[in-house]
C-alpha cells in the first residue's frame, strides 16, 4: 500500500483546505522526508487526516461521532479528509467528511459522512459508515490497528513494547500477531476434557443405578406367564361358545321382527294402491290429452293472430280523423313563423353599422384607461423607491456611528491584554505538558497500589503454597488406596468371564434368545397351519352346497321367465278386447242414428249388428283380464325371489373364494415362516414327518432355554463386576488427576510467589523514579505559568490555570477577528452612503417628470368618453349584436319546427291508410284457415272420447303433475312386487334358523355367563399382561445396560484423548497454549528487528531472555558479548532499539500486505548527532525498497538532516499553514506555497 495524496479541511490548526501531493519528484527522488513545525503546531493533524479519510478515526481522538468533533477546526462548519492510495488491487480514492447546521460554527452537528471510490474511473463501491472501513481493510489487508502499526507509528508509541514489562507484552504481542486463538484453543481443550470427564462420570452413575432382576425370578415369571396364557385361552374358548349362542338367538328375534315389519309393509302399500285408483284414472285422461295437444296448439296460434289483427284494424280506423286534424294545425303554423323571420332580419340590417362605429370607439377608449393605469403603477413605484432608500440611508448612519465607538473600545481592551499574544503559540504545549505531567502522578499512584496488592498477594501465596503441599500429600495416598481397589476387582472379573470377555458373552446370550424366539415363531406357525387347514376343508364343502342349490334356482329362474312372456301375450289380448268393448259402449248416441242399407260416417259399413240391441257385455271381458293380469304378476313376484335368490348365492360364492384365496395366502406365508424358521435352526422341515417335527421343535426349544440362562447369568454378573472394576478405574483417574492437579497448583504458587516479590521490587523502584520526573516537570511547567500571572501550586490546580489561560487566548481571538470584522463593515457602510445620496437625487427629478405624463393622459380619456356617451349611452355593442342575432336564429328555428311538424303528420296520415288496407286482406285470408281447423280439431276430440272442447281442457294435466302421478304408479307397482319378495324371504330365513337350534338357554341367563367369563378373561389378561410387561422391561433394561456400557467404554477413550490433549497444551487460562506460540511469535519479532538494528548500530542484538518467557535483553558487542537487559539503555540507545522493534513489529503486523509508505512521529530528540545520522540513513535506505519514509519530528536537527521538508508554521488566532514539495493551500499548487 502506498500512500499517493492527501487533502482535508479545517482539521485542528490547519484551517481552510490544504493538499500534500506524495508523487511530487522530490519524494520520489529522495525517499524520506521530515514534517517539521514547533510543538502544537499541527505536524501529526497531517497523519491524523489520513486515519480518518481511510477508517474514520485517529490514533488520538478515536472515533468521530454525531455528538463529539474534537478534530474540527474551532469557529468552522465543516471539515474534511480525502486521501488517495493504491494496492495491489488498483487505485482507490477515500473521503470522510462532517459538517454542522447549515454549515455555521455555532450550528448542530450532523452526521458524518464516509465513501470509498475506484480513483481512475470515481466509482462509488461504498458509502456506508461501517461499509467504508471493511472495504479498507479488504483493499488494503489492513485495518485500522495493523495500520497504525505498520505503516503510521503514531507519537509515544515507539517505546510502548520495550518499556512494557512481560505481562503487559503478552497482550500487545497477541493483538498485533493475532495469537488469541492459541489462547482460546487451550481453554475449549481444557473445558473439553472436564465436560469428557463429567460425562463420564455421569454415565458411570447411570450404570450402578439400572436394576436387572436375578434368573430365578426370570424364570419364576416365564412360568407364571405360560400358565395365565393357558387359562386364558381356555376361559376364551368358552367366552366365544356362549356369544356364538346368544348372536343366534339374537338374530333369531332379529328375523321374527323382520317378517312382521315386512307382513305390515305388505298390507299398508296395497292400501295405498287402492287409494290411488282416482289418480290413475286421470292419468289415462290426462295422457289421451296428450296426444291431441299439437293439433290443439296450432289451433290457438290462428286463432290469437285473427284476434290481434282485428284489434289492430279496429285501432286504425278510430286513429285517422285525429291526424287529419294535427295535419292542417302544422300547415298554419309553418306561415305565421315564415313571418316572423321577415320582420326580424329586417331589424337587423338596420341597427348593423352604428354597433360597428361605438364598437371602434370602445377600443380607443380602453387604450387610454391602460396609459392611465400604467402611468399611475410607474408614480408609485418610484415614491415608493425614493422613500426606502431614504430610510435605508438614516439607518446606515446610525450604524456608522455605533461601529465607531465599539472599535474603540476593543482597541483598547486589545492593547490592555499584548502579553496574551504568545498563547496562540503556546497554548497547546501547555496542554501537553499538563496532561504528561497527569500522567506521571498517576503512573506513581498505579505503582504504589500495584506495589500494595503485589505485597498482600505475597502473604497469600505463601499461605496457599502451605495449603497446596498439604493436599499433594493426601492426594498420593489416595492413589495408592484406589489402584489397590481396581487390582482387587479385576481379579474378580476374571474368574467371573473364564477366558472369555464381557461382549462374548452378551453375543452369546443375544444369540440364544434370538434361536429360542425362532423356535417360539416356527411353533405358533405350525399350529396356525393347522387351523387353516382346517378352515379350508369346511369352505370347500360350503361352496359345493353354494353351487348345486346355484344350479337348482338358475333353472327355476328360467321356466319362469318363458311361464312370464306367455302370460303377458294373454294379458295383451285381453286388454285389446275390453277396450274394443268399451268403445262400442261409449258410441250410444252414434249408434242410434245407424240405418241398415245406408253407410257408416266413420268405417263405411252398410251392416250395423249393434244399431239398436245385441250390445256386448264387459263384465266377462274385464274379470278374464283382471284374472290374467293377477297370474302376469304372481310370476313375476316369483320370478323376482329367485332372482334375489340367486343374487344372495352369488355374492356368498364371491365371498367364499376371497375367503379361500386368502387362506391359500396365509397357508403358503405360515409354510414359508416354517421352512425359514427350520432352516435358520439346521432343520429341514421336507425331510421330517409332521409329528416329529414338532418333538424336534420342543426338544430345540428346551435347549436353548437353558443355554439362554446361562449367558443371561454369566453375563449380568460380569457386567456387574465390570461396572465396580470401570468405576475403580475411575477413581485411579481421579485420584491421578487430583495428584497431577495438586503437583501443578503447587508449582504454579511457587513460580507465582517468585513472580510477585520480583515484580514488587519493580514496582518500588518504578514508583520513585516516575515521582522524580513528575517533580522536575511541575517545577518548569509553573516558571512558565508565572510569565502570565497565573499559579498552580499542585497538580489540583493545573485544570484551572489551564482553564484560565485557554479563556484569555480565546477572548483575544475572538476581540482579534471582531475588530478586523467591524473595520471592514466600517468601510463598506461608508461607501454605501455616499452611493446612496446620488441615488435619491436622480430619483427625485424622475417623480416629477412621471406626474406631468400621468395628467396629459388624464384629459385625453375624457374626451373619448364623452363621445361614447352621446351616441350608445351605456349599452355594450356586442351584446346589442348578439341579441339581434340570437332574434334571427331563433325565428329560423321556430319556422324548420314548423315545416317538420308539417312533414311528420303527412306521413303518419299515410302510414295509417297503408296499414288498415293489409290487416284488412290477412283477416279475410286467414279466417277461411280457422273455420278448416275448428272442423277438424272437433272430429278429433270426438274420436279421442271427449265430448267437446270444455271436456278436453278440463283432462289436461300440467306436465308436471302428470310425470309425477306417473312415477307414483310406477312405483306403487315395484314396491307391491318388492314388498311380496320380502315377506317370502324373511319367511325362510326365519324358518332356517330356527332348525338349528344351537342352545336351551335364555337371552338374559346367556349375558350373565358372558359377563362373568369376559370378568375373569380380563383379570387373567391383566395378570398376564403385567407379567409380560416386566419382562419386557427387564430384557429392554439388559440391553440398555449393554449398550451403556459400550458407551462407557467408548467414552473413557474419548476422555482419555482429551486428557493427553490437556496434558500437553490445555489451561483453564489459555496461557500454557498461549505462551508456547507466543515464544515463538516473540523469536521471529526479534528476527525481523535485529535485521533493523544491524543497519541502525553494530553495537546490540537483542535475544530473548532466559528466565522469563517474553522478557527482552541485548547483546553489546562492545562490551564482549556481555548480555544485560534493555531497562539499562541510555534513552538514545532505548530510541534506536525501540526503532527496530517498531520496525519488526511492523514487518509482522502487515503479514504479507506490501507497504510502500511509512511515518514516524516524533522520538528522535533522545539522540546524539551520530545516532540521528544513523537512524535517518537506515530509514532513507528503505528506499531501496520502494518505500516512502515520513519523519515527523520538531527537533531542528532533522532539518539540517533531511532535504525534503513539509514546514508547519504557526500564524496568529492559534491557525497554522504547511507549505513545501507538493503541498497546495489557496487553491494553487506550487514548490512551495
Amino acid at each position: 500500500m502506498k500512500i499517493l495524496q492527501v487533502r482535508f479541511r479545517n482539521l485542528n490548526s490547519l484551517v481552510g483546505e490544504w493538499e500534500v501531493d506524495f508523487t511530487h519528484p522530490d519524494f520520489e527522488s529522495n525517499g524520506i522526508f521530515a514534517i517539521t513545525g514547533p510543538t502544537g503546531a499541527g505536524k501529526s493533524t497531517i497523519l491524523d487526516a489520513m486515519c480518518l479519510a481511510l477508517y474514520g478515526m485517529t490514533p488520538r481522538l478515536n472515533a468521530i461521532t454525531k455528538s463529539s468533533n474534537q478534530i474540527m477546526s474551532r469557529q468552522t462548519g465543516e471539515c474534511f479528509a480525502e486521501v488517495t492510495f493504491k494496492t495491489g488491487k488498483g487505485h482507490f480514492r477515500c473521503h470522510w467528511s462532517q459538517r454542522r447546521a447549515y454549515r455555521k460554527a455555532d450550528g448542530e452537528l450532523q452526521t458524518q459522512r464516509h465513501e470509498i471510490s475506484d480513483a481512475e474511473t470515481s466509482h462509488i463501491i461504498d458509502s456506508s459508515i461501517r461499509g467504508v472501513p471493511q472495504q479498507v481493510e479488504e483493499v488494503t489487508g489492513m485495518d485500522f490497528d495493523r495500520f497504525t502499526r505498520s505503516m503510521l507509528l503514531a507519537q509515544g508509541g515507539f517505546a510502548v513494547f520495550l518499556q512494557a514489562n512481560a505481562s503487559e507484552r503478552a497482550p500487545i504481542l497477541e493483538q498485533i500477531t493475532g495469537t488469541k486463538i492459541y489462547s482460546d484453543i487451550s481453554i475449549q481443550v481444557h473445558e473439553r476434557t472436564s465436560a469428557e470427564k463429567d460425562r463420564l462420570k455421569l454415565m458411570q452413575v447411570e450404570i450402578d443405578g439400572m436394576p436387572i432382576i436375578s434368573a430365578e425370578e426370570e424364570q419364576e415369571l416365564l412360568l407364571g406367564k405360560q400358565q395365565k396364557e393357558q387359562e386364558a385361552t381356555a376361559l376364551h374358548a368358552q367366552l366365544e361358545q356362549k356369544k356364538t349362542a346368544l348372536a343366534w338367538l339374537e338374530g333369531l328375534s332379529r328375523l321374527q321382527q323382520e317378517w312382521e315389519g315386512a307382513k305390515q309393509d305388505q298390507a299398508l302399500i296395497q292400501a295405498e294402491s287402492e287409494a290411488f285408483a282416482p289418480q290413475r284414472q286421470r292419468l289415462q285422461r290426462a295422457n289421451k290429452a296428450l296426444g291431441l295437444a299439437p293439433d290443439f296448439t296450432g289451433l290457438a296460434a290462428i286463432r290469437k293472430e285473427q284476434k290481434e289483427d282485428q284489434a289492430a284494424l279496429n285501432q286504425c280506423q278510430s286513429d285517422r280523423p285525429a291526424s287529419e286534424a294535427a295535419m292542417l294545425a302544422a300547415q298554419d303554423s309553418l306561415k305565421a313563423a315564415q313571418d316572423s323571420l321577415l320582420s326580424k332580419k329586417t331589424s337587423q340590417a338596420e341597427m348593423l353599422p352604428v354597433i360597428r362605429a361605438v364598437s371602434i370607439l370602445d377600443t380607443n377608449i380602453a387604450a387610454r384607461r391602460n396609459e392611465q393605469q400604467a402611468a399611475d403603477a410607474r408614480l408609485a413605484q418610484a415614491e415608493a423607491e425614493l422613500a426606502g432608500q431614504q430610510q435605508k440611508q438614516q439607518n446606515d448612519l446610525a450604524a456608522l456611528e455605533k461601529l465607531s465607538k465599539q472599535m474603540d473600545e476593543l482597541r483598547v481592551r486589545l492593547e490592555a491584554t499584548a502579553g496574551d499574544a504568545r498563547l496562540t503559540e503556546q497554548l497547546a504545549g501547555i496542554r501537553e505538558r499538563i496532561s504528561a505531567i497527569k500522567a506521571l502522578a498517576a503512573s506513581v499512584t498505579a505503582k504504589n497500589t500495584e506495589a500494595t496488592d503485589a505485597e498482600t498477594k505475597r502473604k497469600a501465596l505463601q499461605a496457599t503454597l502451605d495449603s497446596s503441599r498439604s493436599q499433594l500429600a493426601s492426594a498420593q495416598k489416595a492413589f495408592e488406596q484406589a489402584q489397590a481397589d481396581m487390582s482387587q476387582e479385576q481379579a474378580e472379573l476374571a474368574a467371573v468371564l473364564n477366558g472369555k470377555d464381557l461382549p462374548a458373552w452378551i453375543e452369546l446370550q443375544s444369540q440364544a434368545k434370538a434361536e429360542l424366539d425362532t423356535v417360539t415363531t416356527a411353533l405358533s406357525a405350525w399350529a396356525e397351519k393347522q387351523q387353516l387347514e382346517q378352515s379350508r376343508g369346511e369352505l370347500k364343502q360350503k361352496d359345493t352346497e353354494l353351487r348345486h342349490e346355484q344350479a337348482t334356482a338358475t333353472g327355476q329362474q328360467q321356466k319362469l321367465q318363458e311361464e312370464i312372456q306367455a302370460q303377458e301375450k294373454v294379458v295383451e289380448d285381453k286388454r285389446v278386447d275390453l277396450a274394443r268393448l268399451e268403445r262400442i259402449r261409449s258410441l250410444g248416441d252414434e249408434r242410434q242414428k245407424l240405418q241398415d242399407g245406408l253407410p257408416c260416417p266413420l268405417c263405411g259399413a252398410t251392416n250395423h249388428p249393434y244399431a239398436v240391441g245385441n250390445i256386448p257385455v264387459a263384465d266377462d271381458a274385464e274379470k278374464q283380464f283382471s284374472e290374467a293380469r293377477q297370474r302376469q304378476r304372481q310370476l313375476e313376484s316369483d320370478c323376482n325371489e329367485v332372482t334375489n335368490r340367486l343374487a344372495i348365492i352369488a355374492r356368498d360364492l364371491v365371498r367364499l373364494t376371497t375367503e379361500n384365496t386368502a387362506l391359500g395366502e396365509k397357508l403358503k406365508a405360515t409354510a414359508d415362516k416354517i421352512s425359514s424358521s427350520c432352516t435358520s435352526l439346521g432343520l429341514t422341515a421336507e425331510a421330517i414327518a409332521d409329528a416329529d417335527l414338532e418333538h424336534a421343535l420342543r426338544q430345540l426349544e428346551s435347549e436353548k432355554k437353558a443355554l439362554h440362562e446361562q449367558a443371561k447369568l454369566t453375563a449380568t454378573k460380569a457386567a456387574r463386576l465390570q461396572g465396580k472394576h470401570s468405576q475403580a478405574q475411575t477413581r485411579v483417574a481421579q485420584a491421578r488427576d487430583d495428584v497431577a492437579k495438586h503437583d501443578k497448583a503447587t508449582q504454579a504458587v511457587n513460580n507465582d510467589l517468585d513472580t510477585t516479590l520480583a515484580a514488587l521490587t519493580r514496582l518500588q523502584g518504578e514508583a520513585a523514579a516516575n515521582q522524580t520526573s513528575c517533580d522536575q516537570a511541575m517545577t518548569t511547567l509553573q516558571g512558565e505559568l508565572a510569565e502570565y500571572n497565573v499559579t498552580a501550586p499542585d497538580l489540583v490546580s493545573l485544570d484551572a490555570a489551564y482553564k484560565t489561560l485557554e479563556q484569555r487566548q480565546k477572548q483575544r481571538v475572538a476581540d482579534s477577528n471582531q475588530i478586523v470584522a467591524l473595520e471592514k463593515k466600517h468601510v463598506e457602510l461608508t461607501s454605501q452612503t455616499s452611493i446612496r445620496a446620488d441615488q435619491i437625487s436622480k430619483q427625485e427629478n424622475s417623480l416629477a417628470e412621471l406626474q406631468r405624463q400621468r395628467e396629459q393622459v388624464q384629459q385625453n380619456l375624457k374626451a373619448l368618453l364623452d363621445e361614447r356617451q352621446e351616441t350608445f349611452a351605456d349599452r355594450i355593442p356586442a351584446q346589442e349584436e348578439k341579441r339581434l342575432a340570437d332574434e334571427v336564429t331563433a325565428a329560423e328555428q321556430v319556422m324548420e319546427n314548423a315545416r317538420t311538424t308539417v312533414d311528420d303528420a303527412q306521413k303518419r296520415l299515410h302510414e295509417l291508410e297503408t296499414k288498415a288496407k293489409e290487416l284488412s286482406q290477412a283477416i279475410a285470408l286467414r279466417q277461411a284457415d280457422l273455420d278448416l281447423a275448428n272442423a277438424g280439431f272437433a272430429v278429433r276430440l270426438t274420436e279421442s272420447g271427449f265430448i267437446d272442447e270444455q271436456d278436453f281442457l278440463a283432462a289436461r294435466l300440467p306436465e308436471p303433475e302428470r310425470g309425477q302421478l306417473a312415477d307414483q304408479a310406477s312405483q306403487l307397482s315395484d314396491r307391491i312386487a318388492a314388498a311380496a319378495a320380502l315377506e317370502r324371504e324373511k319367511s325362510e330365513q326365519l324358518a332356517a334358523e330356527q332348525q338349528k337350534n344351537i342352545t336351551s338357554e335364555s337371552n338374559e341367563e346367556l349375558t350373565a355367563i358372558i359377563q362373568d367369563l369376559q370378568e375373569k378373561h380380563q383379570g387373567m389378561m391383566q395378570e398376564f399382561g403385567a407379567i409380560q410387561q416386566k419382562l419386557k422391561e427387564n430384557d429392554e433394561r439388559r440391553q440398555l445396560l449393554q449398550e451403556k456400557i459400550d458407551g462407557l467404554n467408548r467414552q473413557q477413550a474419548e476422555y482419555a484423548r482429551w486428557e493427553n490433549l490437556n496434558q500437553l497444551i490445555g489451561s483453564h487460562d489459555g496461557k500454557k497454549y498461549r505462551n508456547f506460540a507466543q515464544g515463538l511469535t516473540f523469536d521471529i519479532m526479534i528476527r525481523h528487528a535485529n535485521v533493523q538494528l544491524q543497519k541502525l548500530t553494530d553495537r546490540y542484538l537483542l535475544i530473548r531472555s532466559e528466565d522469563a518467557l517474553l522478557e527482552l535483553n541485548v547483546i553489546d558487542n562492545y562490551q564482549a558479548g556481555d548480555i544485560r537487559s534493555t531497562k539499562n539503555l541510555s534513552g538514545g540507545e532505548s530510541f534506536i532499539v525501540s526503532l527496530a522493534l517498531a520496525l519488526g513489529l511492523a514487518q509482522m503486523a502487515s503479514r504479507n500486505i506490501r507497504v510502500d509508505s511509512l511515518f514516524l512521529d516524533e522520538g528522535f530528540g533522545t539522540l546524539d548527532e551520530d545516532a540521528l545520522d544513523t537512524a535517518l540513513e537506515t530509514l532513507a535506505n528503505l528506499q531501496h525498497d520502494g518505500k516512502l519514509i515520513g519523519v515527523i519530528s520538531h527537533v531542528s536537527a532533522i532539518k539540517d538532516r533531511i532535504n525534503t521538508q513539509i514546514k508547519v508554521t504557526p500564524k496568529s488566532g492559534g491557525k497554522s499553514i504547511i507549505s513545501g514539495p507538493g503541498c497546495r493551500g489557496g487553491g494553487k499548487l506550487n514548490a512551495e506555497c
